[in-house]
């Protein structure tokens, strides 16, 4: 699983860094997933990083700081 949202983050990197943001694998607890957010990302509507990750692994729980 880790693998799978590494690899769905790194295909949004390139949009996230042209907003001046990144996002981060954090702690993986179960079905529970943390993502860091910063930059104009920790501001923003998480949706899009949301929509990639569930894309590759439905069913999990993301929270974000």
């Amino acid at each position: 699983m880790e693998n799978e949202i590494t690899e769905a983050l790194g295909a949004i990197r390139s949009y996230i860094e042209a907003h001046d943001g990144y996002a981060e694998l954090g702690e993986v607890n179960g079905s529970r997933v943390t993502i860091y957010c910063g930059g104009r990302c920790a501001d923003c509507e998480p949706k899009c990083i949301e929509d990639a990750i569930k894309d590759k692994v439905p069913g999990i729980e993301l929270i974000f700081r």
